[in-house]
């Protein structure tokens, strides 16, 4: 995911603590961050599905209705499957209208600000690619349709 310490002591190859700031950093925080200097498409797998990847922590923390949450993804899959066949030029509209959408679940309190912000963030890491690297914007589509996913998921498991 990014430069974490092992979590093993190198010297005694014994469990290592974790300190109080990485045991209550927020995966949200911390991925909207990750994602001012890095795009979607250099998530490895590993960091999105697995069990202690983005999308299991993400799923844990944010508050946020499962009925919203499965709109995000709906929309986010129909994005990227017409992306596929149409080009990331042609689905442009309707990702940006996604922000609106988001804002306005957001003012109605229906979303909590947390889980816009990272969409948001989210949208912005594909929209500053459009017109400039199809394949950038396209790979970033897939990998933030593949989180929101895991999200879904993993909101799933407790029940």
């Amino acid at each position: 995911m990014e430069n974490r310490k092992p979590k093993f002591n190198e010297l005694s190859n014994k469990p290592r603590e974790e300190s109080s700031e990485e045991r209550t950093r927020d995966p949200v925080d911390e991925l909207i961050e990750k994602l001012k200097n890095i795009d979607l498409k250099d998530l490895s797998d590993r960091d999105i599905f697995h069990p202690e990847g983005y999308g299991s922590k993400l799923a844990e923390t944010l508050e946020i209705q499962t009925v919203q949450l499965r709109r995000i993804y709906q929309e986010l899959k129909s994005l990227n499957d017409d992306a596929k066949k149409e080009g990331i030029d042609k689905v442009a509209p309707r990702l940006y209208k996604l922000y609106a959408i988001v804002e306005y679940q957001a003012g109605r309190g229906i979303i909590k600000g947390k889980f816009k912000n990272l969409v948001h963030k989210m949208l912005d890491n594909i929209e500053r690619h459009i017109g400039k690297n199809e394949n950038t914007a396209k790979e970033n589509l897939k990998r933030a349709y593949d989180l929101m996913m895991a999200i879904v998921a993993y909101s799933k498991k407790g029940g």
